[in-house]
C-alpha cells in the first residue's frame, strides 16, 4: 500500500469518525437520560470486554513470563462487568464518578500528548483544547455529583462535538 493511500483512507476514517462523534453528539443531547444508560452498558462493555482479553492474553503470554497480576486484573474486570450487567441501578448511581476520574485522566493525557505534538502536526491546539475541557469537566463533575448526575448527557455531548471537529480537522489536513 502506497503512502498516498495510507493518507486516504486515513483521511476517510478521520472523517468517519467526525461524523459519528457529531451525531453521538447530537443524540445525547437529545435523549440525555438514554445517555446515562447507554453509557453505563458502554462501561459494562469495556470491563467485561478488557478483563477477557486480559485473561486471554495472560494465557497465551504466561510462559514468556507474564505476571499473575494480569491474570487478576482481567478476573477483577470481568467481575466488575458481569455485577454491574446484573445491577444496572448501580453504573447509573456510580457513572459520574466513573466518568469524572475518566474525563480527569484522559484530559492530562491528552493535553501531554498534545504539547509533545506541538509543532509537528496542525491539529495539536484542538486535542490541547479537548484535554483541558476534559480535565475542567472532571474536575468539576467530581466536586459536585448532585450537578453531575444531571449533566452527564450534555458534558459529553461537548466531548463528542469538539471530537468531532478535531477529526474534521484532520480529515482535511495533511
Amino acid at each position: 500500500m502506497t503512502n498516498s493511500t495510507k493518507k486516504t483512507w486515513q483521511r476517510i476514517c478521520y472523517g468517519l469518525l467526525a461524523l459519528l462523534f457529531l451525531v453521538a453528539g447530537v443524540l445525547f443531547i437529545k435523549y440525555p437520560i438514554r445517555t446515562e444508560a447507554f453509557a453505563g452498558y458502554v462501561y459494562v462493555c469495556f470491563f467485561t470486554a478488557t478483563g477477557l482479553m486480559e485473561i486471554v492474553t495472560y494465557f497465551l503470554t504466561r510462559k514468556a513470563g507474564a505476571p499473575i497480576w494480569a491474570l487478576v486484573l482481567g478476573v477483577i474486570n470481568v467481575l466488575v462487568g458481569v455485577y454491574f450487567l446484573c445491577h444496572a441501578i448501580a453504573i447509573i448511581g456510580l457513572m459520574p464518578i466513573l466518568l469524572a476520574f475518566w474525563a480527569i485522566c484522559s484530559g492530562l493525557i491528552r493535553c501531554l500528548m498534545a504539547l509533545q505534538a506541538k509543532g509537528e502536526t496542525s491539529g495539536w491546539g484542538w486535542s490541547l483544547a479537548l484535554g483541558a475541557l476534559l480535565l475542567l469537566i472532571g474536575i468539576v463533575m467530581l466536586f459536585n455529583l448532585a450537578t453531575a448526575i444531571l449533566t452527564v448527557a450534555m458534558l459529553l455531548s461537548i466531548a463528542m462535538f469538539v471530537l468531532a471537529i478535531q477529526y474534521f480537522i484532520q480529515t482535511f489536513t495533511k
